[in-house]
């Protein structure tokens, strides 16, 4: 099983492992992740090829954001950003997206789906990345809304991460089977897009088989 050990180091014992460096924060050290690596290397490409244009990061978890920051604070330091998740108050807010849309080096908003997925106009930036996905592709969608909506006048662009092999591909599998529905079966279809059904659940973990007339899961 892995524990916080196993990914966390205190400072005092912090090393090299196979060469990956180890993130500093204070007296807590991470070690870099697939996710992290493929979001400093899709920002330097956006930063060529698209340089001036505002990017939006969508995480569905909070913990997601606190990891994203400490890369920026220890791996990229130019890197100026603002913050808006649902722990933080109206006020705060406000100057969050104030500074987005009007600081020119201030390129980068990190969003919480469940606080920025309604409500916002967004349309200064045009650069999009989603850090994980949820099973419900409507939510996402109508995140990606705030940003691809009446106003905008630049192409936008929409990254999503999914690592291979793992519960990542089933759930982008299970999107699309929902979003299918909900294209072939007016109304009822969108009831269904948002129900996750026991089957599908267990299918996000593992294979779900009929064993004597019961739905009963099965390891990849």
């Amino acid at each position: 099983m892995l524990t916080e050990e196993d990914i966390l180091l205190s400072e005092g014992n912090k090393q090299d492992i196979d060469g990956v460096s180890w993130l500093g924060n204070r007296d807590i050290a991470m070690m870099p992740s697939t996710k992290t690596k493929l979001l400093r290397k899709q920002l330097a490409e956006w930063r060529l090829n698209h340089p001036g244009d505002k990017v939006v990061l969508f995480s569905q978890f909070t913990k997601m954001l606190d990891i994203v920051e400490k890369v920026f604070e220890n791996e990229e330091e130019n890197q100026m950003f603002v913050r808006y998740d649902g722990s933080m108050c109206i006020e705060e807010r406000q100057e969050a997206l104030a500074l987005f849309r009007t600081e020119p080096e201030c390129n980068l908003i990190l969003i919480s789906i469940k606080a920025g997925g309604v409500g916002l106009n967004l349309t200064h930036a045009n650069l999009v990345i989603c850090i994980d996905l949820w099973w419900n592709a409507a939510v996402e969608m109508q995140a990606f809304d705030r940003v691809h909506r009446l106003g905008q006048t630049k192409e936008v662009i929409v990254t999503r991460c999914v690592i291979k092999d793992t519960v990542e591909e089933r759930m982008l599998e299970l999107q699309k089977q929902k979003l299918l529905i909900s294209k072939t079966a007016l109304g009822e279809g969108q009831m269904a897009l948002g129900r996750l059904t026991r089957a599908e659940l267990l299918g996000l973990f593992g294979r779900v088989v009929e064993r004597e007339g019961m739905q009963v899961l099965a390891a990849y």
